[in-house]
């Protein structure tokens, strides 16, 4: 965890949250990969 003792400019705020991605696109990413390494095995 990160302490600032300044203001964060936008580009280091936009750097900041675009690198986290939402929880549910997470998700869906990764089943649908599994669908897709299922489907190559059978």
């Amino acid at each position: 965890m990160r302490i600032y003792d300044t203001a964060l400019t936008k580009a280091e705020l936009d750097a900041i949250f675009t690198a986290i991605p939402e929880p549910s696109a997470a998700l869906f990413a990764g089943l649908g990969l599994l669908a897709l390494l299922r489907r190559r095995r059978l």
